[in-house]
Parts: C-alpha cells; structure tokens; sequence
C-alpha cells in the first residue's frame, strides 16, 4: 500500500506486524507462512498484500517496525527532557527497558534465515536515522551550551546505539555473567562520564 495510511489502516498495519513478529520469532523468516500470520492478526491473506508486498516485504518491514518501536519509545521518554546530560542518560535507561522487554522478539527474527540482508540494513538504517536526527539536536545542544566535549554526533550516538544492542543481545544469553545493572553503570561511565564536560 503506498501513500498515507488512515488511523485505522496504521492500526491494521500494526496488528500484522505484531502477528508477523511473533510468528517469525518462532519459525524464522524460511519457515514463516502468510496464513498463520493472517489467523493471528485477525485479517484475511488478502489484507496482508494490501499493506506488503510478499513475505520478504512483511518481514523486512516487521524488523524496522521493531526498530521503530524501540527508537520511538526512547525518543517519546528523551523529549520532555531539557537537560542534555539527563537526556543522554535517558537514552541508554529508556534502551534498556525497551530491549529488556523486547529484546528476545527481536534477536530471534533478525537471527532466522532467508530474507535480503542487504534490504534488511538498509529499511533499519532508513529508521534510525530519522531518529538519529532528532538524538543529534540532544547532543549538539549539550555542545553549543557548553556542557558536552565537541563530538561528532553521529558518531557518538551510532557508538552508544551499537553498544546497547551488544550488551543487551550479551545479557540475554549469559545473565549470570553481564547484568542490566552492570551494563547500565558501564554505559554510563563510558558514554557520560566521557561526554560531560567537568
């Protein structure tokens, strides 16, 4: 489906993407049937090719639906937050609860097999940096003040992005050894303690 989706077609839109999340979850992209997503979503097949155009396009656009979640999630806790140090704090806090809570979801999709990689990386890249632009304004800000040393931004945040992800896909497979708190302490020593100007 092209153009601007109507409340209640984003709506259906995402209710696809969630059953297609937990359907890939569990039987990985090659296994993945478009029936079973549609009995899960409560749509008919028909309805799933009016928003997708294939199983590869449903998956793909179901990582960076997860992608968005995640971003979207941040940013909405980030916003209201005027202090650049406090804000950058927020970030890697609002990461690790998203990723705590969804990050099983979303290492079994991107870990099952078939789908393009390359249109994979770059449909999550698209998503990024479209909050990556609005993550930069934090960290510009924090510079200009005065507050923060002079980084590149994306730079910085790409870094932290990459981190977060490591260590959170790290604690879910070796809990005893790398806890939430241990990566939420060394995330802020290495990205603010580092970032904030004394």
């Amino acid at each position: 489906m092209v153009g601007k989706l109507t409340p209640l077609q984003q709506e259906r839109r995402d209710k696809i993407l969630d059953a297609a999340a937990r359907h890939f979850s569990r039987v990985g992209f090659a296994k993945g049937d478009l029936d079973e997503i549609s009995r899960i979503a409560g749509v008919g097949k028909g309805t799933i090719y009016r928003y997708f155009e294939n199983k590869n396009d449903l998956f793909v656009q179901t990582v960076t639906y997860q992608f968005e979640r995640l971003f979207e999630f941040i940013w909405v806790r980030v916003q209201p937050v005027e202090d650049p140090g406090a804000a950058v704090k927020m970030i890697i806090d609002a990461g690790i609860e998203f990723l705590a809570k969804n990050l099983i979801t979303i290492d079994r999709i991107l870990m099952s097999e078939g789908s393009s990689i390359k249109e994979l990386l770059e449909s999550v890249v698209n998503c990024r940096d479209k909050y990556y632009q609005r993550f930069a304004k934090i960290i510009n800000n924090g510079i200009v003040a005065g507050r923060f040393r002079n980084v590149h931004e994306f730079i910085f945040l790409r870094s932290l992005d990459g981190s977060l992800l490591y260590l959170m896909f790290e604690h879910s497979r070796r809990k005893e050894e790398i806890s939430i708190d241990d990566i939420r302490k060394n995330l802020y020593t290495i990205y603010l303690d580092s970032l904030v100007l004394k």
